[in-house]
């Protein structure tokens, strides 16, 4: 799979930007024998991040697409307020940093 290639580089990225947690989502994750165009992310940010939150944000948002080589689609969870939605989407998604990985 294209993200277990690149997961020593994902995982620096991920550092470098305050990641605590990120996700693989979608069909990356339904279906990975399949060509991609797009790949969808879940991300959870220290609470380090304070004011250089966006800065941040579009780094790791920028930094995967370059690294993959395609569009990255990232939503921060934290910013999701419905537990069920955020329930919802981590049920589909594989961890590829972070805590859910110990």
């Amino acid at each position: 799979m294209l993200l277990f290639q690149n997961i020593h580089a994902i995982r620096n990225i991920c550092k470098e930007c305050l990641v605590s947690n990120l996700y693989a989502t979608g069909s990356i994750v339904s279906d990975p024998d399949v060509q991609h165009t797009e790949l969808e992310f879940l991300a959870e940010f220290n609470e380090s991040t304070g004011d250089s939150y966006f800065h941040y944000f579009y780094s790791l948002q920028n930094q995967l697409a370059d690294l993959l080589q395609m569009q990255v689609q990232l939503t921060d969870l934290n910013q999701l307020k419905n537990p069920n939605i955020k329930a919802r989407m981590l049920q589909n998604s594989e961890c590829l940093v972070g805590q859910a990985l110990a």
